[in-house]
């Protein structure tokens, strides 16, 4: 029985290594944590992060895992060097049976959650996004793969949005490998079905298979790329089940696709082909070709419209300079976010029009990709909304406002955004509106919608049928009639579910299948009296589960734990913050399924091959440990089958 009282965790307020003192954990995973420190001998340098790989004398199998991990990862970012977009290695030590490596600390937004965002952008929003996200990513897979590394691990939670300057920012190379050319011997490499650290959903069609080519990377970072361009989940990405080819990018907005869609659409087609041979080989031929697309982007986007937001001018390249007072203003800035207190820190005089003289703006730089010199704040005031203004006003705009004391203040203290970031606020938002209200459709489109949620689809559909072809609403209606006839019928299974669940009195259910009606008044007019009835009952329910999932964890039965806390319907007051202790039972449970794992190891090694496979077949799969456990179950299967014919013989 895996016992974690004899894995070390270092604690909070911790010195490792008679230095690093432990401030805080930023994350945990199943093979250990990070944490926030500060180097005790160096108090100047800003906080630094640790990653904690778990191991125990004990556990023979975990302490090779995590062994493995740590020496790769070292080994990989002490050959790639010092890169602005990969957290540099400051030191790697081994303590109490521990494996620590210190990298620079990166204060920024995970991908996964810059993805969320994105998905209520609109279609031309998410192109340009897609396009400088791609250019940002490459630049860094080109220097990696310079340097004789393939990452291996692309995924959302392995990039940053980096607060600083927008850019981009390549984490976590414990699965790394050395780049192999022709005629050399194939790497050494460890499938993914033993290798928890793995997300199958990203990785190469010859990864599956053992084999992995520097344009493995270059597969994940195009279905990143189309993950993102189309606002989809990974698991909504369509392959042909005749080819094995993911199917291309679409363009499913009524409005008009970009000029460089196609040539982009192309491009990534031949990233994620399912023979690597078919792909790019390099990510530098990939740039090559991505350049021109990117050089469409920006006068794109102004083509689509005839305004512009106000705050453009915050895009322009700056030179940094080195102004004792200015970085006494920008301290008061980070310190509390007050605006107002910085200007009143700085200086007067230090705002001239004398350092800014330059009498025509350029842009060039900045759709270039080229990121402000002058750094950026870690947190961002909350912007106001963009003022549109005429394209044509822009310019002598730009050169009037750019010589103003705010704009050069505002600029020389660091609040020039990344190309990558601002281009949605640049050109992300679109004047319509004088359009649309002279359009006939519009009355109609709106009369439909009013239908339509007092619970006449009928009416709904027959007054969208009436929308002229050269309404503004033409193509939205199209697609709204069956949509609307689609989401009718599943909101009458809901309803059917929802009255079903309150008959047999599963108020949990009650609750979750209410909440999947549609929002429009006739379906929550309909649900409200069963959800009324229902909740009281249902957070009578959800406290008797969050007891039960207690006891079960306190007799380490995380999986049962886990099971009760399941049932628990979000929409109560008890599940409404559930969140952290699902994570703690998970981690937890991740933890004992590799105890659990360790000792079938320890069985098998008996030769006793059944009680090694009834512990097996007990390990959830949903675990890190439960891919090695299936495929485990199946060779000891074998080794039994073997071990009783030869048993047989004698």
């Amino acid at each position: 029985m895996f016992n974690p009282a004899i894995v070390y965790y270092p604690m909070v307020g911790e010195i490792l290594h008679n230095r690093y003192q432990l401030l805080q954990v930023l994350g945990s995973g199943a093979f250990g944590q990070t944490y926030l420190a500060q180097d005790t001998l160096d108090p100047l340098r800003s906080h630094c992060a640790i990653k904690h790989y778990i191991s125990s004398p004990h556990y023979p199998h975990l302490l090779k895992t995590n062994q493995r991990l740590f020496h790769t990862e070292a080994r990989q970012l002490g050959q790639l060097g010092i890169h602005p977009q990969i957290p540099q290695l400051l030191d790697h030590f081994e303590e109490n049976h521990g494996f620590y490596l210190v990298q620079e600390y990166i204060k920024g937004m995970p991908l996964a959650q810059e993805f969320a965002h994105n998905r209520h952008n609109n279609a031309q929003e998410r192109a340009a996004q897609a396009v400088y996200f791609l250019w940002d990513l490459l630049q860094i897979l080109a220097f990696v793969h310079d340097h004789g590394v393939i990452h291996c691990d692309l995924k959302p939670n392995n990039l940053f949005r980096r607060y600083r300057d927008g850019k981009l920012v390549l984490l976590d190379f414990g699965a790394a490998q050395p780049v192999t050319t022709a005629g050399e011997r194939e790497p050494t490499w460890i499938p993914f079905t033993t290798d928890p650290t793995q997300n199958v959903g990203y990785l190469a069609p010859e990864q599956l298979l053992g084999q992995v080519y520097a344009n493995s990377d270059l597969y994940a970072a195009g279905v990143l790329t189309m993950q993102l361009f189309s606002g989809l989940e990974l698991h909504q990405l369509g392959v042909d089940i005749q080819t094995n080819e993911l199917y291309p990018i679409q363009w499913l907005s009524s409005g008009t696709a970009p000029s460089y869609f196609l040539q982009f659409q192309q491009l990534l087609a031949q990233m994620v082909r399912y023979d690597h041979q078919l792909r790019y080989s390099h990510a530098a031929e990939v740039l090559a070709e991505l350049a021109d697309i990117r050089d469409q982007v920006y006068p794109q986007l102004l083509s689509e419209t005839d305004e512009l937001p106000l705050p453009l001018p915050l895009l322009l390249p700056i030179e940094a300079t080195d102004v004792d007072s200015t970085q006494v203003a920008f301290d008061a800035f980070e310190d509390t976010e007050d605006l107002t207190l910085a200007f009143e820190v700085l200086p007067h005089d230090e705002l001239g029009d004398d350092e800014f003289s330059s009498d025509e703006p350029d842009f060039s730089t900045v759709w270039a990709g080229a990121a402000p010199t002058t750094p950026l704040p870690e947190t961002m005031p909350p912007a106001a909304p963009p003022v549109f203004i005429p394209k044509a006003q822009v310019v002598p705009l730009l050169q009037y406002q750019w010589h103003q004391p705010q704009w050069q203040m505002l600029a020389r203290m660091g609040l020039v955004v990344g190309a990558l970031n601002a281009l949605a606020i640049a050109v992300g938002a679109y004047s319509v509106q004088q359009q649309i209200a002279r359009d006939p459709g519009e009355s109609r489109w709106q009369a439909a919608q009013t239908a339509l949620e007092t619970g006449d689809l009928e009416q709904a559909i027959a007054i969208a049928e009436t929308i002229p072809e050269g309404s503004f609403r033409y193509a939205d209606s199209q697609t709204a009639i069956a949509q609307w006839q689609q989401d009718w019928q599943q909101a009458i299974v809901d309803f059917k579910a929802v009255q079903q669940a309150f008959e047999q009195q599963q108020w949990q259910m009650v609750l979750r299948r209410a909440a999947q009606l549609p929002s429009i008044p006739y379906w929550q007019q309909q649900v409200q009296p069963l959800v009324e009835q229902a909740q009281p009952l249902a957070e009578k329910q959800a406290k008797q589960l969050l007891a039960a999932a207690f006891r079960q964890a306190h007799q380490r039965q995380f999986t049962q734990a886990l099971a009760h806390l399941y049932q628990i319907a979000p929409q109560t007051e008890v599940g409404a913050t559930l969140e952290p202790k699902l994570i703690e039972y998970q981690q937890k449970q991740g933890v004992h399924a590799m105890g659990q794992l360790q000792l079938a190891y320890n069985l098998a090694a008996k030769r006793s091959f059944q009680d090694a496979i009834a512990i097996l077949q007990n390990i959830p799969p949903n675990t890190s440990a439960g891919a090695i456990a299936q495929q485990k179950v199946v060779e000891y299967q074998q080794k039994a089958k073997l071990k009783a014919q030869v048993l047989a013989r004698r």
